[in-house]
């Protein structure tokens, strides 16, 4: 929704924006371009609609740009290699207006253009004064805080006064403070960890991206509040000192707000799929295409949930007996006409091949007066149905139920419950003789323990005619209670109103039900307790990893910084041992700063979360390649590539593992003299196998138990640099995909690596 957002803004704003995408030559020169994306207003300045502009050239659309640049397609080519932006101005002939254009690389290959029509320069003069003046009382007058934050010493250049109404310090106050103070500990400590990374990634591309971030800060009367901090880096003009540029707005009631909806749909999805029955919300077409099923579907259906979603393997309408389509059609059809509920009795045709039926009780849902779907609940009577129509088929037939019925069975008379016949099903478990039930009344001989019940019976039995699981308690001749399932219809008899009553007894049921939700009770206490545990393991986990970058790294930069002061400024005293002594000890600090460095991306892969999309593996490959071996290097490897599937994983992830592998197999035919890689794959099952071969040194299989073991090694450091780190992150990279790795090879004859990841046509 958001990006739709920012896309709808692009789309309606006005400045004219063009995204177009650079052709090259085999030298790597710009040749052309071809339009990707535009919005309305460059639409309007080329005379042209949307559609018209897809794929075209821009001085095409615009030839007077030929005036800036006779190569415009170069141009943009050498804006999208270096990053930089570069800003022109032209005038238009047929109105003399003057428009400012800005190029900017927003990713490789692509070059985006704004152009905005500019005023005299006396009028720009005017207006930036006015600019200066409106973003001045803006800034004090806003509800959310903007400032500006130098990273270096992490104090703030710039707060705007509305600092005092969100936190209760005052602006000086605020200055005075360091950055770290006007966060929370743990809102501290995700700010330090993901903010090297975007200055890392602001310094090597010069690309501005917003970054949007929840914050923990405490205010000055000792409470907390939360807010969203949107930022972006910059580099002051005046300084050339990076730094943070961001705004905050208080979030707490938002979040508050959040957190108790996450509670109630929690609440209302345990009610629902605990329903003795099932509820939906579908589309109002012939197939009734489900957008939504509680669980009981598959115990009513026999089939699963998933296959009636936008009726992926069948629709609802399917399992509808053939003779019942047409009512339950012009039924619903009325109801929604009407604005009514509509009440549905038909049959179904489950899985196993049985007919059940089912009670439907359903709405229309209208936005603005249009439908926009029906909601409703769908419960099996198949039991009750099964019921009516034994009655109806024979007196005969319903004699012998009555005689050899499991169930109590019982004729009363409606006005007072007088006893006119029981079964010997309700004499054996009732306790009582027939002969002192019949002539008596439920009253006399109290057999009801609540007589409301015998009420609430009654009075359905009025309105409806029938009951149907009725739950109530009876009380037996020996004193003992009886929970009993009641179901009843009227019926006549000697010209008055009788009722026919059908009770099972579900004593033992009801108990066995308090055994398992006593049972239920205990495994959630013992999922909560699990649950606990784990949360203090990942945070021992975290505190480990808090140790490792932070306490470590400290004596470990003191060793390194220490043996260069030896070697810089005691060059002339050192001996040639000496000298071997101290860059032992350099290379090794470095050494283990980089072994610190894989620990923690091991570590940090198993907390990590997946984002699944679709990869294109030869693009992934082709730049992961690119990061591994450099131009001069890669003239010396003979590099193949065949054709890689599509597969559906962690762009990121994936891309990490063609770089470790690809990296492995550089270093270890390094001392080939011609260096050969080549990387396939093959279908197999449902997967996909891709395979990664070299020519290089190879090992014994024998010691293939310990290649994906970390820190595990089978050649020394001296003959190839590296930490035993890389080969276990491919293991827990694929592993986490639900795939496996191995590797096959022979001293000197090379390796081969393996790894499968699931077909982006069979994913889910």
């Amino acid at each position: 929704m958001e990006n739709q957002f920012y896309k709808d803004i692009i789309l309606h704003a006005p400045i004219a924006y063009v995204c177009h995408k650079i052709h090259y030559n085999q030298k790597g020169e710009g040749i052309g371009s071809s339009i990707t994306e535009a919005n309305n207003s460059f639409a309007t300045l080329c005379n042209l609609d949307l559609e018209s502009l897809q794929h075209k050239c821009l001085t095409e659309v615009l030839p007077q740009l030929k005036q800036i640049s006779g190569n415009w397609s170069q141009m943009m080519a050498e804006v999208t290699e270096s990053g930089i932006t570069k800003e022109f101005t032209y005038q238009q002939k047929e109105n003399g207006n003057w428009i400012c254009l800005q190029l900017y690389s927003p990713f490789a290959g692509h070059c985006v253009t704004l152009f905005d029509q500019i005023r005299k320069p006396i009028e720009v003069t005017e207006k930036l004064t006015e600019s200066e003046e409106k973003y001045r009382f803006l800034t004090e007058n806003i509800q959310d805080v903007i400032w500006t934050l130098d990273l270096e010493s992490r104090r703030f250049n710039f707060v705007s006064s509305s600092v005092e109404k969100l936190r209760g310090y005052t602006l000086d106050e605020v200055m005075a403070q360091k950055a770290d103070e006007t966060l929370t500990p743990d809102s501290l400590a995700y700010f330090l960890k993901v903010i090297p990374e975007r200055f890392k990634n602001y310094v090597e591309t010069r690309i501005t991206k917003y970054y949007t971030d929840e914050l923990e800060q405490p205010c000055k009367d000792g409470t907390t509040i939360w807010t969203e901090a949107i930022t972006y880096f910059w580099t002051n003009p005046r300084t050339q000192r990076v730094e943070v540029i961001g705004t905050s707005r208080d979030i707490s009631e938002r979040k508050a707000a959040v957190d108790k909806l996450k509670t109630s749909e929690r609440r209302l999805s345990t009610l629902i799929n605990n329903l003795n029955g099932v509820v939906y919300r579908c589309q109002n077409n012939p197939e009734w295409s489900m957008e939504y099923f509680s669980d009981g579907i598959l115990d009513l259906t026999g089939y699963e949930r998933s296959d009636f979603i936008n009726n992926k393997v069948r629709s609802y309408n399917s399992i509808i007996h053939p003779d019942d389509r047409e009512n339950v059609w012009n039924t619903v059809q009325t109801a929604v006409g009407d604005q009514t509920f509509y009440k549905l009795e038909y049959r179904i045709l489950k899985a196993d091949g049985n007919i059940a039926w089912v009670w439907e009780n359903g709405c229309g849902v209208f936005k603005d007066g249009d439908l926009v779907s029906l909601e409703g609940y769908i419960t099996d009577i198949s039991e009750r149905k099964n019921a009516e129509q034994a009655l109806k088929e024979s007196e005969e037939k319903f004699r012998s139920v009555f005689k050899i019925s499991p169930d109590l069975i019982s004729i009363t008379r409606l006005s007072d419950g007088l006893y006119v016949n029981v079964n010997d099903s309700f004499v054996r478990n009732s306790g009582y003789s027939r002969e002192e039930l019949i002539g008596n009344t439920a009253e006399d001989i109290g057999i009801w323990s609540d007589p409301a019940d015998r009420q609430l019976l009654v009075n359905t039995l009025k309105k409806d005619g029938y009951i149907h699981n009725l739950e109530a308690v009876f009380n037996k001749k020996d004193g003992k209670k009886m929970i009993g399932l009641m179901s009843a219809s009227l019926m006549n008899f000697n010209d008055e109103p009788h009722l026919l009553a059908f009770t099972r007894d579900i004593s033992e049921q009801k108990k066995n039900q308090q055994e398992i939700q006593l049972l239920n009770e205990t495994l959630e206490t013992r999922v909560k307790e699990r649950t606990a545990e784990l949360r203090v393991v990942n945070k021992e986990l975290e505190a480990f990893a808090y140790t490792v970058s932070h306490d470590l790294r400290a004596p470990l930069r003191a060793i390194d910084g220490f043996a260069n002061i030896l070697k810089e400024d005691y060059e002339n005293l050192l001996d040639k041992e000496g000298e071997k002594v101290v860059n032992t000890i350099i290379e090794n600090t470095s050494r283990m700063g980089t072994l610190i460095d894989d620990l923690l991306a091991f570590s940090r892969l198993s907390r990590s979360p997946i984002n699944l999309s679709r990869v294109n593996m030869n693009q992934v490959v082709e730049q992961a390649y690119s990061e591994v071996v450099d131009c001069e290097a890669g003239k010396l490897i003979q590099f193949k590539t065949g054709h890689l599937p599509e597969i559906m994983a962690d762009h990121a992830l994936i891309k990490q593992v063609w770089i470790n592998l690809i990296s492995n197999a550089v270093k270890f035919s390094s001392k080939c003299k011609k260096p050969q890689i080549s990387i396939s794959a093959k279908a197999d099952n449902k997967s996909i196998v891709f395979e990664i071969k070299d020519n290089g040194v190879g090992f014994n299989m024998k010691y293939v138990g310990k290649l994906f073991g970390v820190f595990q090694r089978l050649h020394s450091v001296r003959e190839f640099k590296g930490t035993g780190v890389g080969l276990a992150i491919v293991q827990r990279i694929v592993m986490r995909h639900g795939g496996v790795v191995w590797a096959k090879s022979e001293p000197e004859s090379g390796t081969s690596f393996f790894f499968t990841l699931p077909d982006a046509k069979n994913a889910n």
